[in-house]
This record gives C-alpha cells, sequence and structure tokens, in this order.
C-alpha cells in the first residue's frame, strides 16, 4: 500500500474506529459507521439497536443518528430509511462518504424505536346509580350528617400503541376552597397490574345549611351552587407524548327548605352545562398523584 492510502486508513481507523479486511493486500480499505456507547449490536443480524430511546418521527430519528455518528471532524454519512419492523420500530441504513476512490464503504443497519401515538386515557365511576350516561361525572347529594369523606369508585385507564413506561399525574381541583382538606388520592394497585388511584371526596358544600354554621372556613366564588371536583388525568409516554382526560364529582348541597339542589341536575345536558360553568370559574388546587405505569406491547 502507498503511503498516502496508508496514511487515510491510518487517520480513518482513527477517526471512525475503522478495520480492513482481508483484501488489505490489494489495497482495498473498509471503512465502517462506529458503534457508539450505548448501542447494542445483534450479532445473528448484525443490526444495531439503542434502547431506552423512542422518537417520534424518522425525521426525528435521522437527525439524532447523523449527530451522535458523524465524527467531529467531519466525516458525511448517508442516511437511508429502509422499512419499519411493525409499529413501534423504524430501520435505517447509514454509510459513511468516504472522500478517496480507494475507500469502499459498508453500510451498517440500525433500528430505533418509534412512536408518534399520544397515550390514550379515560376515567370514569363504578358501581354508583347517579353517573351521567358518559360515565364520566358523579353525582352526590350533601350529607348533613357525613363526616370526613366518601369513596367514589373512581377509575382511569391508559393504553399506548407501543411498549413504554408511561408518567401518569392525577390532580384534583375544585370550584370551592376549603380549609378542611376536601379530596384524597390514594395508590393502590389494579387487578391489571399497575397503580390506580381512588379518590375519596367530602361530600358537602360551602352553600350546604350544615357548614354554613359549623365555623370553619369556606369560599365559594364561582357563583355556582355546587360544588365540583375537577379530575384531571394525563399520561405522559417515553416518547413525551401526552395523553389526557377529565372526569367530575359534582356535590349539591342540602339547601335550608331541606330540599336538595341535586333535582333538576340530574340529567346529562345539564350537568355538563354546570360543570362548563364551574370549569370556567376559579379552580383551587386540592390534590395530586403521581404514578409509572408500564404498558406492554399490544
Amino acid at each position: 500500500m502507498n503511503d498516502n492510502l496508508q496514511t487515510i486508513a491510518t487517520n480513518l481507523r482513527r477517526k471512525l474506529g475503522t478495520r480492513e479486511l482481508d483484501g488489505f493486500e490489494s489495497q482495498v480499505v473498509v471503512v465502517e459507521v462506529p458503534i457508539c456507547l450505548g448501542w447494542n449490536k445483534d450479532t445473528a443480524t448484525g443490526s444495531i439497536t439503542m434502547p431506552n430511546k423512542l422518537f417520534t418521527s424518522a425525521e426525528d430519528a435521522i437527525e439524532f443518528l447523523r449527530a451522535s455518528l458523524e465524527h467531529h471532524e467531519g466525516v458525511p454519512l448517508e442516511i437511508v430509511a429502509v422499512g419499519t419492523k411493525g409499529e413501534c420500530s423504524a430501520e435505517f441504513d447509514v454509510t459513511p462518504i468516504p472522500d478517496e476512490p480507494e475507500l469502499v464503504a459498508v453500510a451498517k443497519r440500525f433500528i430505533v424505536s418509534m412512536d408518534s401515538t399520544s397515550p390514550m386515557v379515560t376515567c370514569g365511576f363504578t358501581g354508583a346509580s347517579s353517573i351521567t350516561a358518559d360515565g364520566k361525572t358523579l353525582l352526590l347529594s350533601a350529607d348533613p350528617g357525613a363526616a370526613g369523606v366518601v369513596p367514589t369508585n373512581f377509575f382511569y385507564n391508559v393504553e399506548d400503541n407501543c411498549a413504554t413506561i408511561v408518567q401518569v399525574n392525577v390532580q384534583i381541583s375544585s370550584n370551592e376552597f376549603d380549609e378542611k382538606k376536601s379530596a384524597f388520592l390514594a395508590e393502590v394497585f389494579s387487578p391489571q397490574g399497575y397503580g390506580q388511584a381512588d379518590l375519596f371526596v367530602a361530600a358537602a358544600s360551602c352553600k350546604s345549611e350544615t357548614r354554613a354554621s359549623d365555623g370553619s372556613f369556606c369560599h365559594a366564588p364561582s357563583g355556582v351552587q355546587e360544588r365540583v371536583y375537577d379530575i384531571v388525568v394525563s399520561a405522559t409516554d417515553s416518547a413525551g407524548l401526552v395523553g389526557s382526560t377529565s372526569c367530575h364529582v359534582v356535590v349539591a348541597p342540602d339547601m335550608p327548605s331541606g330540599k336538595s339542589s341535586v333535582r333538576g341536575i340530574g340529567d346529562n345536558a345539564a350537568m355538563k352545562k354546570l360543570v362548563a360553568k364551574a370549569a370556567a370559574a376559579k379552580k383551587y388546587k386540592v390534590e395530586s398523584l403521581s404514578m409509572s405505569v408500564e404498558i406492554a406491547q399490544k
């Protein structure tokens, strides 16, 4: 091999981790893409994967590959998308572009995880007759004799198109500020194997006759007669995509006449109007809970 070619080969080995094949004597030098730290090579197929990182598009994956693999001295790379492996991964062939005719480039196949779909989040209540037809709003009548909080049989569910770890946050707010803590979230484990959030609320309202006489501070600035608890469930997957939904608990106060304001708001349309009115007003954060949920591949 002449001195010039030997120098080129030596420099490329130093820069790219290159190697020479058996054809070295014929002065053919093969240039390969380096394998970066954190990537795994499948010895059976020769493909290279990167665990624990998801991309939302092929463009994002190509940009990451180029930034990770191109040497700081500027050896250019050709990156070509060659297909997908199911819904949640894609394959790219990466080839260095040598600037000398004596050099032969060899492509390597990289497989990256892809996820362009946000988690799907649902919530609702079970085991109660006073739930709206869409299952998202629970209606409670204030109990003058009740102390503490009552269970709501709240549940949520998260689905994702790819196997991932989802960060779930459940946040409770109310249109009324109560110096007595009015809602509690407790993490429990569901039969499906991931954390659920049990919700307990005070079946009370600032405007109830009983509450007005007990001497504690309770502020209801929204102009809505009922207390409305807003429950927002959001889920963020490993690709940073977010899905969310909301449910509600409406507590109708006991009125001075002895009749509950629950009358006349039990139908879906009236309930949605009431919830929308409360949501448009000032809200006070009451409680929040964060959990990690592992989603298996469908």
